[in-house]
């Protein structure tokens, strides 16, 4: 018959299992228990509403979910052996979006030991990060004297594919450490999808990543992501700007400069602009995103980005260097010193007044601020040579 969950209809994927006497209290059971919880968390996810049904088979239990989010089957030894792995098939399994990641309280990471759980050997059909469909995933893992390794992580799907592999592991504190490549041929739709907040469009994309996290798989965070990351982007498009675009990396949409303060950039930015190359280094740490190389090339201007953001407070500490394309300096616009650019661009600006210019060559921005509201303020200026 059901049996009803005493805890308020909620079960937990996460410290709950770190009990060696619930496991083993599997060996001793037969027959047939179903269960409907009301909300499945796994780590800080919710999978929502879930109806399972646990059938004893010889030396395993066979594990029926159902819901939502999650249709599938788990195979679990019987004995309770942490040392054979838990085999999982899934038809479909939708995985919450970015929300709670932008969330201003921090959620503890899971204390669960990698050493006390069993390796797992799972194949998902469908799989949804947010909206982001992700198509087949792979995840392969075995014992090691640490807790995980995991060997294999993949997923694919016509135009998006991640390849990987890891480790989940107790040495001193409980971390998961992963290497991932990325390519995607249409990187500013899939990042929106799955919840990033991004000032882009279209992008051909190559991402590789070496980072770490405290707690388990599921507790990955920006916030707390130490490591490195390497990327490029080409063909692509940063669009007008709006509140809080570029939350990836904290990076400024270059739109997000004041028109007042980017004299005629219309040749350059005009509605959107459109780059050739993004490349970049960016260094990870606790929260803190840095380069010191990132580049866009675009036949309307070169900008170089250098700096760091803060990916929990949301906050900005960066230089945006504008250098315009070929053949193309950037004109001075209005009545100089007596007009509306000469009134609000400050000191920084004011050489430019001092005798006349036909133009630019380059232009550099402190950006300071949060995402939501941006300070943008030109510090250098450099005219044509004549």
């Amino acid at each position: 018959g059901a049996a009803e969950d005493p805890a308020g209809q909620q079960a937990g994927v996460g410290p709950e299992l770190d009990k060696p006497d619930q496991v083993q209290a599997l060996a001793g059971l037969s027959g047939r228990l179903d269960l409907e919880v009301d909300q499945l968390r796994v780590g800080r996810s919710s999978l929502e509403a879930v109806q399972m049904a646990l059938d004893r088979e010889k030396r395993y239990w066979r594990l029926n979910v159902h819901g939502r989010r999650l249709d599938g089957t788990l195979r679990i030894v019987a004995d309770g052996s942490v040392d054979q792995p838990i085999v999982a098939s899934f038809k479909h399994l939708y995985w919450p979006g970015l929300e709670a990641d932008t969330a201003t309280a921090v959620t503890p990471a899971s204390t669960l030991s990698p050493k006390r759980v069993p390796p797992f050997h799972f194949a998902i059909d469908d799989f949804r990060y947010g909206d982001l469909e992700m198509g087949e995933v792979r995840w392969i893992s075995h014992k090691s004297v640490y807790g995980l390794e995991i060997e294999q992580l993949s997923s694919r799907r016509d135009g998006l594919e991640i390849v990987g592999d890891g480790r989940w592991i107790e040495d001193g504190d409980i971390r998961t450490q992963m290497r991932l490549r990325m390519t995607d041929r249409n990187l500013g739709r899939s990042l929106n999808e799955a919840g990033f907040d991004l000032a882009l469009e279209r992008g051909q994309a190559s991402i590789t990543l070496a980072g770490s996290w405290q707690g388990g798989p599921t507790d990955f965070a920006l916030r707390t992501l130490d490591g490195e990351l390497d990327l490029e982007i080409t063909d692509g498009s940063i669009p007008e700007a709006r509140p809080g675009a570029g939350r990836i990396l904290g990076l400024v949409s270059l739109n997000s400069i004041p028109r007042r303060l980017r004299l005629d950039f219309s040749d350059v930015f005009g509605e959107g602009f459109g780059f050739d190359r993004v490349s970049g280094h960016f260094q990870l740490d606790g929260g803190i995103a840095s380069t010191e190389d990132l580049k866009i090339d675009a036949p309307a201007a070169e900008v170089e980005i250098r700096g760091q953001t803060d990916l929990h407070n949301q906050t900005y500490d960066q230089t945006i260097t504008v250098k315009p394309g070929f053949g193309s300096a950037l004109p001075i616009i209005g009545a100089l010193a007596g007009g509306p650019v000469g009134a609000v661009a400050g000191a920084a600006l004011q050489q430019l007044f001092s005798k006349p210019l036909k133009g630019i060559s380059e232009i550099q921005y402190a950006v300071t601020g949060t995402w939501e509201n941006p300070v943008i303020e030109p510090v250098r200026v450099r005219p044509v040579e004549p």
